[in-house]
């Protein structure tokens, strides 16, 4: 996007909406590559890849935080959460 004006917005909220394709209700930027498996849509949550569910689990067992398991492995607090519940529900009814 060039900004020719800093003080006008026009020419950028031109210039988004020629960016920007609208398909199937939801917006896509053509220059971004997004694809489901890197963009979060309401269609499409994102999937966590299979190699970070051992270290989820082996870096609780090991007593590592919530938090620092988070920020290790680079998964939301929400995400982390569910997969250790699951894990040890799982583990109960076994």
């Amino acid at each position: 996007m060039v900004i020719i004006n800093p003080i006008s917005t026009e020419k950028q909220v031109l210039e988004l909406k020629v960016n920007i394709v609208q398909i199937r209700d939801k917006l896509f930027l053509r220059n971004a590559e997004q694809t489901r498996s890197t963009f979060d849509t309401l269609y499409y949550p994102r999937q966590i890849e299979p190699e970070k569910m051992p270290m989820v689990h082996l870096a609780h067992v090991e007593g590592s935080s919530l938090r620092g398991i988070t920020r290790t492995v680079n998964l939301a607090d929400n995400t982390v959460v569910s997969l250790v519940s699951s894990s040890f529900s799982k583990r109960a009814n076994d």
